[in-house]
């Protein structure tokens, strides 16, 4: 049996009447080496546990020291990045500032340039207008050629969105082929229906330079005395065959917007009398 300290403390020898017993002596010495023992043992146990926790300690405060160390680094990190962003947003701020002061001047130059083109071209249009009306007062000359009982209608000539000048290109290409495969004559229903003419039908014109042969479209946007046909085409759909090139006596431009015409339903005969 282990005594504890305190019984250690207040042990008591019993003594007989010839002294101490031997056995209960060894019995208690015993007791006390097992007592002192257990408490060295337990004392060990604690040193070592202390140790223990003192190497915790170190490492928890060397732990720590890092930690701190880490924030310390990371803050230090943190203002120095922001340092660095606000030393790029100003060089940022500075550049886009004198970026929007290169457009403002470049905007109030090109404002200039242009204030001055305009006053330039003012002036062209008001020296043309002068001219146009220096001419307005001289006597205008009437066409080259007007109807009469032969060729009683206006020819005039000009383009359709489909098509390009003669139409050598654009013909080619399917799309616009499709919207606009052939020349059509405008022609006005009551002057249509004066001629025998109806919608849809070929028509022959003639000028006195030739023939030439258009499906009839019949529109009231044109007037009664005038008939339009685009020049895209060649052979006998050519309308630019039958134009007048008389000479403009002022530009010396052909005339040929402007010729006589006569209109009358396509036929057989006519058009291999064209061929």
């Amino acid at each position: 049996m282990t005594l504890t300290p305190v019984e250690v403390r207040h042990l008591e020898m019993r003594r007989g009447l010839f002294g101490y017993r031997r056995g209960h002596v060894h019995r208690t010495i015993e007791e006390i080496a097992d007592s002192f023992e257990a408490v060295w043992r337990e004392r060990s146990e604690l040193g070592e546990r202390v140790h223990e926790l003192e190497a915790e300690v170190a490492r928890h405060v060397e732990l720590e020291t890092l930690l701190r160390s880490t924030l310390v680094s990371a803050e230090r990190a943190a203002q120095d990045m922001k340092e660095q962003a606000r030393r790029e947003a100003d060089v940022i701020v500075q550049e886009a500032g004198a970026e929007g002061r290169r457009l403002v001047r470049d905007a109030i130059a090109e404002k200039e340039q242009l204030l001055a083109e305009t006053r330039r071209v003012r002036s062209i249009m008001r020296s043309a207008l002068d001219v146009l009306a220096e001419g307005a007062e001289a006597d205008h000359p009437p066409a080259a050629e007007e109807p009469d009982t032969h060729y009683p209608l206006y020819l005039t000539t000009g383009r359709v969105m489909s098509q390009y000048q003669s139409g050598t290109q654009t013909r080619r290409v399917a799309q616009l082929a499709r919207m606009t495969p052939e020349p059509v004559a405008e022609i006005n229903p009551l002057t249509a229906r004066r001629a025998g003419i109806v919608d849809g039908a070929l028509v022959t014109l003639t000028t006195r330079r030739g023939t030439s042969t258009a499906r009839a479209k019949l529109t009231r946007d044109i007037r009664e005395d005038t008939v339009f046909v685009p020049f895209h085409w060649g052979g006998t759909a050519s309308i630019n065959r039958l134009t007048n090139p008389a000479l403009d006596p002022t530009s010396r431009m052909p005339e040929f917007k402007v010729c006589a015409v006569r209109i009358e339903p396509f036929s057989v005969r006519q058009g291999a009398k064209s061929a």
